[in-house]
């Protein structure tokens, strides 16, 4: 778990209580709101405008290194790494808690946080590409090249996780855990840009359940701008005619996949 002395984050130093510094659509930040949420608790909001760069001030480099949302203070403590900080919240707030009690299918749960981590790059790109440029919070566009390699990337942990799925209510265990919580942001971004997810039927089944958590509303549809999923759709569209979209058979085109 990585954990910053408080020495390091001038800027935190003798913030009492929970401070988070989030960015409303960072799915980092979607994850770590939906365990605060969950388990009931307050927390001072810190919002950090990527679309405004204020991830590269000074200031909030003083409260993580690497200048990356979202980071997260406890009584002048700095804990960042949007995994470590899931873990630790379950740790320091037990209940509810959000990890299995028996040691197996903690491991488990590990493991498919990790899966999930693993995908970061390849989502970061098709977000860009197919969400951030439909609201104008990203220039320019990727190679043809590492969006189909993204799209692989995605379609192998997709169906990976679908298979998993099958006659399963919960990731892991018999209850909502940390990995539930880390891959429906990632899942809720996917439909978001109307990535081929008929193909998953066993995720897709479970996303609609986790929907249905009000912890999910509270951190992750009530952070979307206004319009926002009109936009992304219309962007879409014009994708769609133009055959470039997310789903397109273009990116499954052996030629870009092969060097990506």
């Amino acid at each position: 778990m990585e954990v910053v002395s408080p020495l390091v984050g001038q800027e935190a130093r003798g913030l009492e209580g929970l401070h988070l510094y989030h960015y409303g659509l960072s799915n980092c930040s979607q994850k770590v709101r939906m365990v605060l949420a969950e388990k009931g608790l307050s927390w001072t909001n810190h919002h950090v405008d990527i679309a405004k760069s204020e991830h590269r001030t000074d200031a909030y480099r003083r409260v993580h290194p690497n200048g990356v949302v979202p980071a997260l203070v406890d009584e002048g403590t700095i804990v960042i790494e949007s995994s470590d900080i899931m873990e630790y919240l379950d740790e320091r707030f037990p209940n509810p808690p959000l990890r299995p009690a028996a040691e197996h299918d903690l491991v488990r749960m590990r493991q498919w946080v990790a899966r999930q981590d693993s995908i970061q790059r390849a989502l970061g790109t098709l977000s860009n590409e197919f969400v951030f440029r439909a609201i104008g919070t990203t220039n320019g566009g990727a190679s043809s090249r590492s969006i189909a390699g993204a799209v692989r990337t995605v379609n192998g942990a997709l169906a990976e996780l679908n298979r998993h799925m099958c006659d399963r209510t919960w990731l892991v265990g018999n209850a909502l855990s940390l990995g539930d919580i880390a891959w429906v942001v990632d899942v809720h971004r996917f439909a978001r840009m109307h990535f081929p997810m008929f193909m998953y039927p066993n995720v897709r089944g479970w996303y609609r359940r986790m929907r249905k958590l009000t912890s999910f509303r509270q951190a992750v549809l009530a952070y979307e701008p206004s319009g926002f999923r009109r936009r992304v759709d219309l962007y879409t569209m014009r994708r769609w005619l133009s055959g470039t979209h997310v789903a397109s058979p273009r990116w499954r085109n052996p030629r870009f996949i092969a060097d990506a």
